[in-house]
């Protein structure tokens, strides 16, 4: 294993004995991967699906366009009918990723140490940008069109729909303020 998928190991087997995690997926979306690590069998997930893979590869547009958005949707789906024999069913899918955190507070999650984030709230935010991407402009509320933010918000749609989560739960150490 590469040393920083090493690292992230050692820190997804801390966060789910700090945070009693028993049998949680733990998620995390790179630049060209996503890991999922199942706590209750220490089992590392790598799904080729990254947010600057995907952002570099598909979309041609600033903000992309429907079909750029298309094609990653395509890109992606494919990566996770690969992965889902290995991952299994999740019943509980967790991150503590920044961005993932200020995607639900965008969603409309109060911040806290636990949020909640909704497949319909998700879906909900999704809709707003595949709005833009047909020509609408963006309202001061949704500042960031560019090709990146558009890589992750769809990765982590796609990861919650084609997994079947209801709800992905964000995990910050401290309440943010």
């Amino acid at each position: 294993m590469e040393p920083h998928v090493n690292a992230l190991v050692t820190q997804f087997t801390q966060l789910a004995q700090q945070c009693s995690l028993d049998h949680a997926t733990v998620l995390h979306i790179d630049t060209e991967h996503s890991y999922f690590y199942q706590t209750a069998t220490q089992q590392l997930v790598t799904v080729t699906v990254g947010y600057q893979r995907v952002a570099s590869r598909f979309f041609q547009h600033t903000p992309p366009n429907p079909d750029d958005l298309e094609y990653g949707i395509n890109y992606i789906e494919d990566q996770i009918e690969r992965a889902i024999p290995t991952l299994g069913p999740i019943s509980q899918l967790v991150t503590q990723q920044d961005f993932l955190i200020q995607l639900a507070h965008l969603a409309g999650v109060q911040p806290s140490a636990t949020m909640q984030l909704p497949r319909e709230q998700l879906e909900r935010i999704f809709g707003y940008y595949a709005e833009i991407s047909q020509g609408r402009p963006p309202l001061p509320s949704e500042p960031d069109v560019s090709r990146e933010f558009y890589a992750k918000l769809l990765i982590i749609r796609e990861y919650i729909h084609h997994l079947k989560v209801p709800t992905l739960t964000l995990l910050s150490m401290a309440p943010l303020s």
